[in-house]
């Protein structure tokens, strides 16, 4: 087989498994994902196997016939990936924790960054341009068709459209994720503005009134800050505009907070998610620091509070779960890995937004981080638009050699 041919075999074959996954998540509910011996419960499950199975398969053979410049930083990256699953299984063997309980606790965070890794590898000479309309219109016709036949969703003793997949956080990450590759693909063949912007506005409503995602809300509009402050940054005659802009934005806010909201008010809004981190912070503090360092275990974070008394529950903040559950070592890889996936797109200005949205979700919520239904959706988005800039690279530079 030729690279290409691996490609897209790959890309083929992650792109079904998702569908699959995407097709099957109405069976699945956010608050109970595990609950259910069904066989199409089951089936959902085991298309993460799928996934691992594909990447193994890309790796094997793509090994032998790839030689390109930049196969020895993503290998480094699968290095500290297997490092972070050997410091898991160490931590769940020392907290005899349930094996299988804490690999695939492992899977949820890890697997999306694989389907990235396996695609990056290599970019097909094959214009790629229809394929990236396959999952984003799927998840726009499963969202049309619980809007239609579904039942309203409830949050927070509220009301708001129906979702599909899994629940109303998951359904508004996944249309996030779709959002973030066309905006992407329409910046990169240089659409319309106006259709961007109308999509923009679009997926906004949707996500702010029909879903009332405040986290995913945040994100979307992160993606943006990011890449404004970014070209700001860029040009170095106005370097110090970032500072004050930064520095304005901090100010105005804390004001915003501090006037308009009260500490019982603010801890309404933020779903009791204040008291809750600072009652894990507080958790921490009392622990041993080989426990801190090592961690507890997969599950472990899950607690009853004086703010969610009737069910455990995590931290809602994923960064507080890996600390409690995996230790500050887990913690300190994971960071690395994002610090080097920086580093390796670090011409990449969309891709770099979009994970810095993928790393907020998690700071003000449990986000992308252990949701791998749209983290899937997300990293195979990054690998498109990798895809898609490097292709139009190549193609320019063609026409350039050629004027």
């Amino acid at each position: 087989m030729t690279s290409n041919k691996i490609w897209f075999f790959t890309f083929s074959s992650f792109v079904f498994i998702i569908a699959i996954k995407l097709i099957l998540s109405v069976n699945i509910t956010e608050t109970n994902e595990g609950s259910g011996n069904s066989i199409l419960t089951m089936l959902y499950y085991a298309c993460d196997v799928g996934v691992l199975f594909i990447f193994l398969i890309n790796l094997l053979f793509h090994s032998r016939l790839s030689k390109a410049v930049f196969d020895r930083k993503l290998f480094r990256i699968i290095w500290l990936l297997l490092l972070m699953v050997t410091v898991g299984t160490i931590t769940s063997m020392l907290n005899d924790k349930n094996f299988l309980v804490s690999f695939t606790t492992q899977l949820k965070l890890l697997l999306p960054f694989v389907i990235m890794i396996a695609l990056i590898r290599h970019v097909p000479n094959r214009s790629i341009r229809g394929s990236i309309w396959v999952l984003p219109t799927l998840i726009l016709f499963l969202s049309l068709y619980a809007y239609i036949f579904l039942d309203p969703s409830q949050n927070r003793m509220e009301f708001f459209w129906p979702v599909y997949f899994s629940g109303l956080h998951t359904q508004a990450y996944v249309v996030l994720s779709a959002f973030i590759l066309l905006y992407c693909y329409s910046v990169i063949e240089n659409s319309r503005k106006v259709l961007r912007n109308l999509l923009t506005v679009l997926v906004f409503y949707v996500i702010a009134f029909g879903y009332n995602v405040r986290t995913a809300i945040v994100c979307m509009l992160i993606f943006f800050v990011y890449i404004f402050l970014k070209r700001i940054l860029e040009n170095g005659k106005i370097k110090p505009l970032l500072y004050y802009l930064i520095l304005s934005f901090f100010i105005l806010t804390i004001t915003f907070l501090t006037i308009v909201y009260e500490i019982e008010n603010l801890e309404t809004f933020s779903s009791g998610r204040i008291s809750v981190y600072v009652s894990r912070i507080s958790y921490i503090g009392q622990r041993n620091w080989f426990q801190n360092l090592i961690g507890s275990g997969a599950g472990s974070d899950l607690m009853y509070s004086n703010t969610w008394w009737w069910e455990e529950k995590g931290s809602h903040n994923d960064y507080l779960t890996l600390i409690i559950e995996s230790g500050i070592i887990y913690l300190v890889l994971f960071i690395i890995l994002i610090y080097r996936l920086f580093k390796f797109f670090k011409n990449d200005l969309y891709i770099q937004a979009a994970l810095v949205t993928y790393l907020t979700s998690s700071i003000i919520s449990n986000g992308f981080m252990f949701r791998p239904l749209p983290s899937y959706v997300f990293f195979l988005s990054l690998a498109l638009i990798f895809t898609l800039t490097r292709q139009k690279r190549k193609f320019e530079q063609n026409t350039h050699r050629w004027s």
